[in-house]
């Protein structure tokens, strides 16, 4: 299901994937130049008014059985360059992972070359500058850094 939602293209060969189950409200899904790729895994859920961004030919890519609070931001790149004195471009974009069952809270904030292992929870509000490299864990905090180890989360309260 995919309801409410606005899908911008900017540039060619730039591709969404969404897989059967998923429950996808109010997302808005940004493109820009070429090459860029967006993937949303089978039965992820979406609650709504999220933001996934990718450009220069990078991808984001959301595991099975990923939730998402509203108000998240995914972005792979910036607008705009930063150089260095030799101007040189030093803020190249990269691609966004999420490993199956995640679940990311309200607000969240992940950024270029993040990778998220598998069963893992982003806290609400939190800026994800850095992969999780540890399965089973929540992260939270600006920046995000790992605050709980060997948790498990369930869609259902328990």
């Amino acid at each position: 299901k995919v309801n409410f939602c606005t899908f911008n293209f900017d540039g060619d060969n730039n591709t969404v994937f969404i897989k059967k189950n998923s429950v996808i409200n109010g997302c808005v899904f940004f493109l820009d130049q070429d090459n860029n790729k967006i993937e949303i895994g089978e039965g992820s859920t979406f609650t709504g008014r999220s933001e996934f961004i990718a450009t220069e030919g990078t991808s984001i890519e959301i595991g099975r059985d990923c939730m998402f609070a509203y108000g998240i931001v995914l972005r792979t790149g910036d607008h705009h360059s930063v150089l260095n004195h030799q101007g040189d471009r030093v803020n190249l974009a990269k691609n966004i992972k999420l490993n199956e069952h995640v679940w990311v809270g309200q607000n969240a904030y992940l950024l270029k070359g993040v990778e998220i292992k598998a069963g893992c929870v982003i806290g609400a509000c939190s800026v994800v500058t850095k992969g999780i490299l540890v399965e089973n864990c929540i992260m939270a905090g600006n920046p995000a850094r790992v605050i709980k180890s060997g948790i498990y989360w369930d869609r259902k309260k328990i």
